[in-house]
């Protein structure tokens, strides 16, 4: 029975980090985010902010190539769209510079 109890309490957990990583990448102070922004702002250890975006794969983009500063730069499809229009976004596929 401890061990059923421990796997939901994880379960909780994990859903609820993924859910706090969705509305980082979608906080409208940013466009994109690095994945140390979005440590800095949930003080999670980075390892967990990658397994989050590992597992979010369906819904999160990154760019292809990094920032000025060297960081890859996330964001998901739905904020993409909210924040861009169809020319940019066309654009941006023509150019290749997201990656699903």
């Amino acid at each position: 029975m401890e061990r059923r109890s421990t796997d939901m309490t994880q379960k909780k957990s994990s859903t609820e980090i993924l859910r706090k990583v969705i509305v980082a990448l979608e906080n409208p102070k940013y466009d994109w985010r690095t994945l140390e922004g979005i440590v800095k702002e949930l003080r999670l250890p980075l390892e967990t902010v990658k397994a989050a975006i590992a597992n979010l794969d369906d819904i999160v983009i990154r760019t292809s190539a990094p920032n000025a500063s060297g960081h890859v730069l996330y964001t998901t499809r739905q904020h993409y769209y909210k924040k861009r229009g169809f020319f940019t976004r066309s654009l941006t596929a023509a150019s290749g510079s997201i990656k699903p």
